[in-house]
């Protein structure tokens, strides 16, 4: 019986595919794997335009999807992958620093933070229990929002009310941070007009949380005081941009 091309092909592929899966094939396979030439052919063959294409063509495939997810559920894959990211920490938080900071980077985490299921993710992250205390860490924390607006109210505090401890520049209110705000010294509207805060692209639409960043990202200008509470509103609802206290 005479076999066409197609028929010894596949007869060929069956028969390496039973001697792979052997004793004797395994053992054979896992030798000639492991010399120094094979890998380093491998080595060159991954950092080659072509097989860098190969392999983005494969993992994006459903067969190879299916494979690697096949592969990270093993106990052992789990272990082995928890032994290397323990023994090359700081590697890879460098290498995943300078990948977020990457164009490439930025854009690729946009998209998912839009996409569904980035949205479904942050969701369910938020929620736990490990998320909110993350969370309140951060929020308390120096680069958290709490922790910038306690440095914008030492700031101030320190150079108009000669104060270590954050104080109303009007009354000397400092029993809590709670109470007291960073004030618009010439008037949240009036500030937009001002020559030196356009140029720093000031805008009387920042919130609490972008003023007191911007405060900082433009090394604490000084067109801000900290009042009180009742000090800023009362300056607020006032006609001549003053204090009760003042009017005295």
């Amino acid at each position: 019986m005479v076999l066409t091309d197609e028929e010894r092909k596949a007869k060929k592929k069956a028969s390496q595919k039973r001697y792979r899966q052997s004793e004797k094939g395994k053992v054979n396979s896992k030798k000639y794997s492991q010399r120094e030439d094979v890998k380093e052919n491998a080595r060159n063959y991954q950092a080659s335009e072509k097989g860098k294409t190969t392999r983005k063509r494969y993992t994006q495939s459903e067969k190879g999807k299916a494979k690697m997810k096949k592969y990270g559920q093993k106990p052992e894959s789990k272990a082995k992958k928890e032994k290397y990211r323990q023994a090359n920490f700081e590697k890879i938080k460098k290498r995943q620093k300078a990948y977020d900071s990457s164009d490439i980077g930025k854009a690729n985490a946009k998209r998912y933070g839009q996409s569904e299921k980035g949205k479904a993710t942050l969701k369910r992250y938020k929620e736990s229990e490990k998320g909110k205390a993350s969370q309140k860490k951060f929020n308390e924390g120096e680069k958290g929002h709490k922790g910038r607006r306690l440095k914008v109210l030492k700031h101030y505090s320190k150079v108009l009310s000669n104060s270590n401890i954050p104080c109303c520049n009007c009354c000397g209110e400092n029993f809590h941070i709670d109470f007291l705000a960073i004030d618009h010294i010439a008037g949240r509207n009036e500030m937009d007009f001002e020559p030196e805060l356009i140029k720093l692209d000031y805008s009387r639409k920042l919130g609490s949380g972008t003023l007191t960043k911007w405060i900082l990202d433009n090394n604490f200008p000084p067109f801000f005081q900290i009042l009180c509470f009742n000090c800023n509103q009362g300056k607020f609802t006032s006609k001549n941009n003053t204090c009760p206290h003042e009017r005295k």
